[in-house]
């Protein structure tokens, strides 16, 4: 499967061993350093290398995780999906930072930050997702605060914003996420 939507990575340090998180969401913890991300967080992006202790990337005398922040690229899955399934991290007992749904993680729509290209079929499976902007906030109700919103139902409101409200604005609101206007990006 193709795609020629280009990614974005950013090269950020290490703290501790993440060799074994390549395809996994990561973030950021309080020393700026990379590190899993585990359930109930928002995801910075995917790992998309292996960076073992010791080996450092470019001039940095440290050693540099490249982290997909935008874009295209594989992600660890914790079960079988379909493809266009909304993904948050989750934590199982193969994985921290695995992709997963919302019902799966027992999460919120809030730390949705992929959406799959392909089908899976199994935990474990690495899986073409497109990365999407984080939708962080809690104010206001559906229809009224859109983005900054807690999003909800994936297909009636919230994030995705296919139906009445939220981030992309298809249906009758849009980025601002006022009802009846286009908003935005949105199309009334």
């Amino acid at each position: 499967m193709a795609f020629n939507i280009s990614e974005r990575t950013i090269a950020l340090p290490i703290s501790t061993d993440v060799s074994e998180s390549q395809y996994l969401f990561v973030k950021i913890d309080a020393n700026g350093a990379i590190q899993p991300c585990p359930k109930d967080n928002y995801a910075l992006g995917i790992l998309c290398n292996a960076p073992s202790p010791g080996v450092t990337i470019g001039y940095s005398s440290q050693i540099q995780a490249s982290v997909v922040v935008d874009g295209c690229t594989r992600l660890t899955v914790d079960a079988a999906y379909d493809a266009g399934t909304f993904l948050c991290p989750a934590t199982t007992s193969d994985f921290t930072g695995c992709g997963a749904s919302v019902a799966n993680a027992s999460s919120s729509n809030q730390y949705i930050r992929a959406y799959t290209l392909q089908p899976s079929k199994a935990a474990g499976d690495i899986v073409n997702v497109k990365l999407i902007d984080p939708c962080p906030g809690t104010g206001g109700a559906q229809g009224a605060s859109g983005y900054s919103g807690t999003p909800g139902a994936v297909g009636t409101s919230g994030y995705s914003g296919v139906g009445t409200s939220g981030y992309s604005g298809i249906g009758t609101s849009g980025y601002s996420g006022i009802e009846g206007q286009s908003g935005y990006s949105g199309v009334p």
